[in-house]
Formats: structure tokens, C-alpha cells, sequence
């Protein structure tokens, strides 16, 4: 058998077919001997009985028809990706308990910010980034395999704040960057061994990016962040607001 040639999730096609043909002669089994027992078993248990009876049937006969090794093999991969799935369903629900955490938090910056006087921003179309942040920002899930998208052509920079794991606080929210797939909805955090809870940021467009790394470098200027004051990007946006060029399209 070329092993290659198979993904994980086949191997549960294969035995969704083999249980389908069995399953129906499991149940009038168990449900026959629950008849010639006497036994009163509700529904829900014959139920269960019969798909625990089907699967181990559907493991046996896929057994004796395949080579051994192979079947182990592959219900080794399959445990491999169910195990996969699960720690992502986890991910995410952690994702969505704690999503409500940072808008609460930019907008008590920016309201620290509006009750600040400051002659200097006086007819500044933002106080601060946060509040670019509120009105551009999109939430992103963290993409654990960075190797899955690490040839995509098409990422996009993104910046804002993202969720981290604290032992000391449980959460720990920080200013950030990141890379993030064309449809904005994953996250490729290249800096941190473990990805953030939660990510919300402003994607910028590769060609506004690659303009502004153009001039800095004319300018003799180091790469920074956008959402720095003391760039004139930074100024620029406080000032006028970002162009509708900087900000990445859905794809």
C-alpha cells in the first residue's frame, strides 16, 4: 500500500462505508437478543450498543482485508488528526470565551485619551491608534501550522493588539504584529513559539506596505511599525485617516 497516497481523512470514509452496511444487521441483532432476553433496554442504550458492536466489526473486517501494518498505519494517523481537531475545537472556544476582552480595553485607552487635552491633536481625525483600531480592526483565529501557509503569495501584515496566556493575570493583552491569510480570518504569528488566544487588527494591502517600506528606505529609516507616532505614517493616519488603499480587500 503507498501510505503517501492516503490522508487521514479517508480512513474514516472507509469505515463510515463498512459501518453502513453494518450497522442496520447490528441493531436487529442486539435488538433480537434484547427480545429473547427478556431485557427492557431504552433506545438510547441498544443505540449505543449497536454502533460500539458496529465499529468493532468495521475495525475487524477492515482488518482481515487490509495488511495489518497499514491499518495501523493509518488508524494511527487517524488518531493523529482526530487528536488534531480536537485541540482546535478547544482553540477556538478559548477564542470566542475571551474575544469581548479587547475592544472594552481600546476603548477605555481611547477614552483616556479623548479626557486628556492636547492643543497639539486639535482637529486630528484620531486621538490614537486604538481608535483606528476599533473603527478598522478585524478579529483573527490563530493559525497553529505555519508551514500550511508559508508559500501563500498572498499574506497580508497586519497590526493591533493580540491575547497571550499570563501564568500571573490567566490573559495579558499587548500591542502587536502579524502576518494573516488574504480572507483575514487566521492569523501567522512568526514571533511567538505559542500563538495568541485571540488576534484583532488592521490588515494592510501589500502594495501600501511595499510603498511605504520603499520610501522609509529613501528616507534612511528603519523598519518600524505602522501605528507609530513617530513615523510620518503614523502622523499621517492620527491626522487624515488611513487611505482607502492601506486597508486589505477580503479575498
Amino acid at each position: 500500500m503507498n501510505r503517501k497516497a492516503f490522508n487521514p481523512v479517508i480512513i474514516p470514509l472507509l469505515y463510515s462505508s463498512v459501518l453502513l452496511l453494518i450497522l442496520p444487521f447490528t441493531y436487529q441483532a442486539v435488538y433480537g437478543l434484547t427480545i429473547l432476553l427478556h431485557w427492557s433496554l431504552p433506545q438510547f442504550i441498544v443505540t449505543v450498543i449497536t454502533i460500539i458492536l458496529g465499529v468493532f466489526t468495521a475495525v475487524c473486517v477492515y482488518d482481515v482485508i487490509g495488511d495489518s501494518k497499514d491499518f495501523l498505519w493509518l488508524l494511527k494517523n487517524f488518531k493523529g488528526w482526530l487528536k488534531d481537531i480536537w485541540q482546535t475545537i478547544k482553540r477556538y472556544i478559548l477564542f470566542l470565551a475571551h474575544r469581548h476582552i479587547i475592544k472594552p480595553h481600546l476603548k477605555k485607552i481611547v477614552n483616556e485619551y479623548k479626557n486628556t487635552p492636547n492643543l497639539l491633536k486639535e482637529g486630528w481625525k484620531y486621538h490614537c491608534f486604538e481608535e483606528v483600531l476599533l473603527e478598522h480592526g478585524v478579529f483573527m483565529f490563530a493559525q497553529r501550522d505555519l508551514l500550511k501557509q508559508a508559500k501563500n503569495p498572498d499574506l497580508v501584515y497586519v497590526e493591533g493588539y493580540t491575547l497571550f496566556k499570563d501564568p500571573k493575570t490567566s490573559v495579558m493583552i499587548m500591542t502587536h504584529a502579524w502576518m494573516a491569510t488574504p480572507n483575514q480570518a487566521l492569523a501567522l504569528d512568526v514571533l511567538n513559539r505559542e500563538p495568541g488566544i485571540c488576534y484583532f487588527g488592521v490588515p494592510f494591502s501589500r502594495q501600501w506596505i511595499s510603498q511605504i517600506l520603499r520610501d522609509r528606505k529613501q528616507r534612511g529609516e528603519k523598519e518600524c511599525l505602522i501605528f507609530d507616532v513617530g513615523t510620518p505614517e503614523g502622523l499621517h493616519i492620527l491626522k487624515y485617516g488611513l487611505p482607502t488603499e492601506a486597508i486589505a480587500s477580503h479575498k
